[in-house]
C-alpha cells in the first residue's frame, strides 16, 4: 500500500513539473515573439511608447474574437462550393506587391507623414457592402504584411459574401496602414467584380443544365491575367486557355493558310502532331459546324440559342459519328448562359466577367 501511495505521489509531482515547463516554453515562445515585434516596429522608426501602443494594437487584433458566421446567401453567387473546397493561394509574388504598393506611394505618404501620426497605433478592417463573391484577400493580407502591419484574412477567396462580413484586419502604425489601404482595397474590388461575375454566369448556366461548364477567356486587362485567372477559380469558373502556348484553337483566321487541306485532315494532323491535346475549332454557322464535326470541341462563335440546340440535335444524330463537345461563345451572360446551356451547350465560353464592374468593399479605421 505505501509503494503504492508513493508511485502516486511520483506521478503527481512529475505531472506538475512536466506542465510546468509546458508552461515555461510557451511563455518564452510569447516573449521572443514580443521583443520580435517590438524590435520590428521599432525599425520603422517609431518611438519607444509609439512601438509599445502598436504592439499592444498587434495583441488586441490577435485575440478579438473570430468573425461572425453569416448565413450563405440565397443569390447568383451561391455557387459552385465543391470548386472551392480548398483554399486558393495568393498568385503574386512579394516584388509583384512591392510594385503595386509603390505604384501608389513612390515617395512615401505625404499626409500622414507631414501630421506626424505615422508611428501612431491602429486597426483598419474590410467589409463587404453588398453579396459578393471574396477574392484577393491573400495578397491584401501579404500587401498589409510587406507594409509593416500584422495582418489576419478572415474570408478566403471563393467566400460568398453577404454584406457586412468581415473579409480582413490589420493592425499596425498608421503609416503602414494608410500606405497598404487603396491598394488592397482596389485590388479586392476589382477581383471581386470578377469573381461575382463569374459566380452569377455559373449558377446560371447550372440552372440549364447541371453538368454545364463556365470558361474564362483570355481577355483580361494587359499585365493582369494571374489575378483574372484567379478571379474566375474563386467564382467557380474555370480558365478556356491561359495563352497560345497550351491549347490547340484554330480560327478561321488560321484556316486562310492551309492550302485547301479538308477539316478532317487538319483534325487528323493536329492529333497525330498532339497527341495529348484536344482539338477545339471555332465556327460561325451550323453548317460549318457540321463540317468541322470530327473536332473534339466545336466552338459555336456567337451563335443564338437556337442555333446551338440546332447543331447539338445534329450531332446527335450521327450518333458515334461525332464525340464533338458543344461550347457557346460570344456574348455569354448571366441573362442567356441558362439558355444555351439548356439548348445543349455544355462549355460556355465568356469574357463578361473581364468587364464587370468592381464590387464595393467599405474600410473602416480605428484608432
Amino acid at each position: 500500500m505505501e509503494s503504492r501511495a508513493l508511485d502516486g505521489d511520483f506521478d503527481c509531482a512529475m505531472r506538475r513539473s512536466m506542465l510546468l515547463g509546458m508552461m515555461s516554453m510557451n511563455l518564452c515562445v510569447l516573449l521572443r515573439k514580443l521583443r520580435a515585434g517590438l524590435m520590428e516596429t521599432l525599425s520603422t522608426g517609431a518611438t519607444l511608447p509609439d512601438a509599445a501602443v502598436g504592439l499592444h494594437a498587434s495583441i488586441a487584433l490577435r485575440r478579438e474574437p473570430p468573425a461572425p458566421r453569416y448565413p450563405q446567401p440565397r443569390s447568383p453567387f451561391q455557387v459552385s462550393e465543391e470548386l472551392m473546397t480548398l483554399p486558393i493561394p495568393p498568385v503574386l509574388s512579394d516584388q509583384n506587391l512591392h510594385d503595386l504598393l509603390a505604384e501608389d506611394v513612390p515617395f512615401g505618404d505625404l499626409t500622414t507623414d507631414s501630421l506626424g501620426i505615422a508611428g501612431r497605433a491602429g486597426v483598419i478592417r474590410f467589409f463587404a457592402r453588398d453579396p459578393m463573391r471574396v477574392c484577393g484577400t491573400e495578397e491584401a493580407v501579404r500587401m498589409f504584411q510587406l507594409c509593416g502591419a500584422e495582418a489576419e484574412c478572415l474570408a478566403p477567396s471563393g467566400t460568398a459574401a453577404e454584406p457586412e462580413t468581415l473579409l480582413l484586419q490589420a493592425a499596425g502604425s498608421a503609416g503602414a496602414l494608410h500606405r497598404g489601404w487603396k491598394t488592397a482595397q482596389t485590388l479586392m474590388e476589382w477581383c471581386g467584380g470578377i469573381a461575382s461575375s463569374a459566380a452569377a454566369i455559373a449558377a446560371a448556366a447550372r440552372r440549364g443544365h447541371p453538368d454545364a461548364i463556365v470558361a474564362g477567356t483570355r481577355k483580361n486587362v494587359p499585365g493582369n491575367r494571374r489575378l483574372a485567372v484567379k478571379a474566375f477559380r474563386a467564382g467557380g469558373a474555370v480558365m478556356h486557355r491561359n495563352g497560345l502556348s497550351e491549347t490547340l484553337l484554330v480560327f478561321a483566321e488560321h484556316r486562310l493558310f492551309l492550302d485547301g487541306e479538308s477539316p478532317g485532315e487538319t483534325v487528323a494532323r493536329l492529333h497525330k502532331q498532339c497527341p495529348e491535346k484536344r482539338v477545339v475549332v471555332e465556327v460561325a454557322t451550323p453548317e460549318e459546324a457540321l463540317t468541322w464535326a470530327d473536332a473534339d470541341v466545336l466552338q459555336l462563335e456567337k451563335f443564338t440559342p437556337e442555333q446551338v440546340a440546332e447543331v447539338a440535335a445534329a450531332l446527335a444524330r450521327r450518333g458515334a459519328g461525332s464525340c464533338a463537345v458543344v461550347a457557346a461563345a460570344g456574348g455569354v451572360n448571366a441573362g442567356n448562359a441558362e439558355a444555351y446551356a439548356r439548348a445543349g451547350a455544355k462549355l460556355l465560353v465568356t469574357t463578361a466577367p473581364h468587364l464587370a464592374p468592381p464590387r464595393d468593399v467599405q474600410v473602416r479605421f480605428s484608432a
